[in-house]
């Protein structure tokens, strides 16, 4: 049978420079940004130290938690996510399911 190179077991994924083996560095200006935004939406969260899993090539390089989307939907402890999805979520919980509710039953939620 064909033989591996050498290294190909010992080839790992490096981390993401921006994850957790640089927790000093100065956060970048469209993450600032992008944390005001959701403080316009009305969205709680909290910062987080930064994730990284080498190892299965995953990382969460400027890691917020989401405490709530604004002032009626709450969202579960721990919900980590980059600071552009907890936006999309915002804007997505805004734009979609409350004027949906406000349709169907007539009220916010």
């Amino acid at each position: 049978p064909p033989q591996k190179p050498a290294d190909a077991d010992e080839k790992k994924m490096l981390p993401d420079p921006r994850s957790a083996d640089l927790p000093d560095e100065k956060m970048p200006a469209e993450e600032v940004a992008c944390r005001e935004r959701l403080k316009t939406l009305g969205v709680e969260f909290e910062e987080h130290k930064a994730e990284s899993q080498p190892e299965i090539g995953c990382s969460i390089p400027y890691p917020i938690v989401l405490k709530d989307l604004g002032k009626s939907v709450a969202i579960g402890p721990g919900t980590e996510l980059n600071c552009k999805m907890a936006e999309a979520t915002a804007r997505f919980a805004a734009d979609v399911i409350q004027p949906a509710a406000k349709a169907e039953f007539g009220e916010d939620l």
